[in-house]
């Protein structure tokens, strides 16, 4: 597989919050965005727009990006942008994670960055600019 360029996330907001999602961990549960790390040689919205369905179990267009961030990947800071994900059903999202997921949650950000972070969402406690 190639590095990694940047992590991708998609963020799905809800009544004012973001949708995180569970990880059970060892030590207690662990959230991050759904996400994907986006490579030189694949399509990065192509790859979110697919990761975010088989992630959440909701269709979603990728829209602007919302916010940027860093990530460390072994060792090494890489980008982090977030970007709006708009539902394609209409109505009101009913995520239904899956794989490494165990449920999900809707947060503010100020308050997911105070909760432990699942690997792909320790770029909550890094510096993150708003960009729209």
């Amino acid at each position: 597989m190639d590095r990694p360029k940047a992590l991708i996330c998609g963020m799905l907001e809800h009544e004012g919050k973001a949708l995180f999602l569970k990880r059970k961990e060892l030590d207690g549960e662990s959230i991050e965005m759904p996400s994907v790390f986006g490579i030189l040689s694949a399509d990065p919205i192509s790859q979110l727009a697919e990761a975010f369905k088989k992630q959440t179990g909701i269709k979603a267009d990728v829209g602007q990006v919302v916010f940027e961030s860093r990530h460390e990947y072994e060792g090494v800071h890489i980008p982090c942008l977030v970007f709006r994900m708009n539902p394609l059903d209409g109505g009101p999202p009913e995520p239904e994670p899956s794989g490494p997921y165990s449920g999900y949650e809707w947060l503010a950000l100020e308050d997911a960055r105070l909760r432990n972070h699942a690997p792909k969402g320790r770029w909550l406690s890094e510096p993150i600019m708003r960009v729209e």
